[in-house]
């Protein structure tokens, strides 16, 4: 419940820290709840393989289910920080981008033809 929680929390983040740079949010809140999601699906048929379908229902299994928890709230916290600093340097290179001044005309220099006389 934890892990759900967190992710909605940062996928707003991302889609308010992606909005106010002017970035389209919606890649980097799917991306980061599509990744969130195949870990915890990874984590948990990882435990199922180790210890067994039936280990949920003993204290026992529980109590062993809680060593794969912070592994999966790491990778989350860590991924949101790798995604908003994307947003931070996609920023960073995208005004660089803004100032369209045209470069003014170029004409050809006119050669010295003055050695043909």
């Amino acid at each position: 419940m934890l892990n759900i929680l967190l992710i909605a929390i940062m996928c707003y983040q991302l889609h308010r820290f992606a909005k106010e740079r002017g970035l389209k949010p919606w890649s980097f809140v799917l991306n980061y709840f599509g990744a969130c999601l195949l870990v915890i699906f990874l984590l948990s048929y990882t435990f199922l393989t180790i210890y067994g379908q039936e280990s949920l229902t003993t204290d026992e299994g529980r109590r062993n289910a809680l060593w794969f928890e912070p592994v999966a709230l790491l990778f989350e916290i860590f991924l949101y920080l790798y995604f908003r600093k994307r947003i931070q340097k996609s920023v960073a290179t995208s005004h660089d981008d803004e100032d369209h001044t045209p470069a003014p005309p170029t004409t050809p220099e006119k050669k010295d033809l003055s050695y043909f006389r």
